[in-house]
């Protein structure tokens, strides 16, 4: 047995505009969560599909962090702090644009994420500690916080029962799942190989990363930065596991100074797989096996794509650097934030076919 401590708000999920919410220490006593190692061998994608020519629906617009596709509209998260979302349709027509860097009543402090979790869009703002769910209503975007004091999360998002998933930074616990009234479902204790030399407290810190979520079987996938690997999990019957992990290479990085807690890249650091974006059959992440300090934009020019059983299927190549990128629920479509020859941002939209043959 083991004895876990965690540090959680204690949530309600009601919709409304303001909570009062406490952190609660809890402490638990249960088996250990920590998660058997999966196969970690190296990553072989024996099929490959080189992606030219795409249709240009955006030009010179600002560099891209977040893309989602729901409902036919690409909802996009930007870096100009008075305009950080945009919506256009699928032909590239701006609809609308709004929620900006303040404390204003539609105001975040960041968007640390934005996913589509059954036809509705949610940001979460790690600063600022809450989950908004955003619309586009009469050429105007409308955020209603559905959730408040959720800070010091590397992500947050509402599961399609009306519980969440919590993923804790500096914190023994990697991922945490609540109910609807803050009580604790399950936790899991799984973390990527660390290197040598480091302390389990500062790798608690260093994994944080992107998660993309499939609620069509309730699949999720997570990368972090410096890893050459990505994680696959599983929620079923209130529990979350994880299922598989595939890897080039491991985590490769070093502290401040050489001493302290605070992770930094190391001169051999190397981006490894960075955005991810789920469909209802498939995994898409971004990967890159150029150095973080060769590549500090953390762009690449591969898309791996994966089954939501962590299975490689193929991968993708491009001409330009990718920043972002997101694929319609068919597998059929793909729009992707890239760098033209002039490092200039533009949207693409390519036709994606059958999976290459061998």
């Amino acid at each position: 047995m083991q004895r876990i401590t965690l540090c959680v708000p204690l949530l309600s999920c009601r919709k409304m505009k303001s909570f009062n919410y406490t952190f609660l220490a809890i402490v638990l006593t249960l088996a250990s969560c920590q998660s058997n190692d999966k196969d970690n061998g190296e990553v072989d994608f024996s099929e490959s599909v080189t992606l030219q020519d795409g249709n240009v629906l955006v030009s010179n617009c600002d560099p891209v962090d977040y893309m989602v596709l729901c409902d036919s509209l690409l909802w996009i998260a930007g870096q100009d702090q008075n305009e950080l979302l945009h919506v256009y349709d699928v032909s590239g027509k701006l609809l609308d644009s709004g929620m900006s860097i303040g404390q204003g009543g539609d105001d975040v402090l960041e968007v640390s994420s934005i996913r589509s979790i059954n036809g509705k869009i949610y940001v979460y703002d790690s600063r600022g500690g809450v989950i908004d769910e955003v619309v586009c209503r009469d050429g105007k975007l409308d955020a209603t916080g559905i959730v408040r004091d959720m800070r010091f999360q590397d992500d947050a998002f509402m599961l399609p029962d009306s519980s969440m998933l919590a993923l804790p930074l500096n914190s023994s616990n990697a991922y945490v799942m609540l109910d609807s009234e803050g009580s604790i479902l399950d936790s899991l204790s799984y973390f990527p190989p660390k290197p040598d030399g480091i302390s389990d407290a500062t790798h608690y810190l260093a994994c944080t990363g992107k998660l993309a979520y499939s609620p069509a079987d309730t699949t999720f996938a997570r990368t972090v930065a410096y890893d050459g690997g990505i994680d696959f999990f599983a929620v079923k019957n209130g529990r979350i596991s994880h299922t598989a992990r595939y890897a080039n290479f491991d985590m490769v990085y070093t502290t401040y100074r050489d001493e302290g807690k605070f992770p930094v890249p190391s001169d051999e650091s190397r981006v490894g797989y960075s955005h991810v974006y789920a469909t209802p059959d498939n995994f898409y992440a971004s990967y890159s096996e150029q150095k973080c300090l060769d590549n500090p934009t953390g762009m690449s020019n591969e898309i791996h794509v994966f089954d939501h059983n962590g299975k490689p299927q193929y991968k993708m190549l491009f001409e330009h650097p990718i920043q972002a990128f997101a694929v319609s629920e068919d597998d059929a479509h793909l729009y992707v934030a890239e760098a033209d020859n002039d490092d200039d941002t533009v949207i693409k939209h390519y036709i994606l076919q059958s999976k290459p043959n061998k």
